[in-house]
């Protein structure tokens, strides 16, 4: 009976077993902790998307605020009590370019150092939208105010200055609009503001983090490239590439606030396919080795009881 059982597990069968039991151990932990790093990725990925919809709302109130206070003004010293909140604004908010109030049928009243009053704003896509309600608008590049502008303000800058469009109703006592508030915000502070989040997060693994409009362009300029087949739902991380480099990527939409929502915006916090698969890749590597070291050493403890029960006598 023991003459079977020691010909049945032979040296090979051993070797095979441990190496099979390591392989499905490996397996099973290699994804459980892609899991992990998928849910680590979810987790920093809806950080930054709450807070940029937490700075751009936030923006979006301070405009609503200087509205409801110049609604309740009289037309007694009108412009002068504008120019005296235009500049209390842009003091907490220095990443506005330009604030103006611009009246039906379309023209600026009064304006951050005077910048386009008189100017017909009347076909400006922000116009039209504050009229209806509050509005924001993508980044896009300036046109009336690229040239007014001082040079400090472009210093340091990449590329020609770039402008998100905020503005809300100016509302008389019968609530119909009469004039529009707008405010213009530097898209390089929101750049700012990503790399800053960026930061924080890095202690998570070295994140990239990029905020990409409706159009699928990037904030910061990069080209973001994500696997189309992949789950989009923010759960399980993309396969995808920033600047030509593979990365694995979470992607979260900006929303909360029903006006930030209807940008569009998404967030997508990506890492390095190395990085991102490191501690599973180990786990793998380590099992298989465990498994590959036992199974030998049973291989050879098989085959030393095989030779000494095929001995004479035994």
């Amino acid at each position: 009976m023991r003459r079977t059982l020691i010909v049945a597990w032979s040296p090979a069968a051993v070797l095979a077993g441990c190496l099979v039991a390591s392989l499905l151990t490996g397996a099973i932990g290699y994804r459980s902790l892609q899991r992990m790093a998928d849910d680590q990725l979810a987790v920093a990925g809806d950080f930054v998307a709450h807070h940029v919809e937490s700075v751009l709302a936030s923006r979006l109130r301070a405009v609503e605020s200087v509205a409801a206070i110049d609604a309740q003004s009289d037309d007694t010293g009108r412009d002068r009590e504008r120019r005296a909140m235009i500049a209390s604004l842009v003091r907490l908010h220095p990443e506005f370019a330009w604030v103006g109030f611009a009246e039906r049928p379309g023209r600026v009243a009064v304006a951050l150092r005077g910048m386009l009053e008189g100017e017909d704003v009347s076909r400006r896509d922000w116009w039209a939208a504050g009229l209806r309600g509050p509005y924001l608008g993508d980044a896009h590049e300036a046109r009336m105010l690229a040239s007014l502008l001082s040079p400090a303000a472009d210093a340091g800058r990449r590329g020609p200055l770039r402008l998100l469009d905020v503005a809300v109703p100016l509302r008389r006592g019968d609530g119909e609009p009469h004039g529009v508030l707008a405010a213009h915000v530097d898209a390089g502070w929101v750049d700012t503001v990503r790399q800053e989040l960026a930061d924080v997060a890095r202690p998570l693994g070295d994140l990239d983090v990029v905020v990409v409009q409706r159009d699928g362009a990037t904030l910061s300029g990069a080209v973001l490239r994500l696997d189309a087949s992949a789950a989009a739902d923010g759960t399980v991380a993309r396969p995808g590439a920033l600047d030509g480099r593979p990365r694995r990527f979470s992607v979260h939409p900006v929303d909360g606030d029903v006006v930030v929502a209807r940008l569009g915006w998404q967030v997508a916090v990506g890492r390095a396919v190395e990085l991102h698969d490191a501690a599973a890749r180990r786990f793998l590597a380590a099992s298989i080795a465990g498994g590959a070291i036992v199974g030998v050493l049973g291989a050879v403890a098989v085959a030393v009881a095989t030779s000494a029960a095929a001995r004479p006598g035994r």
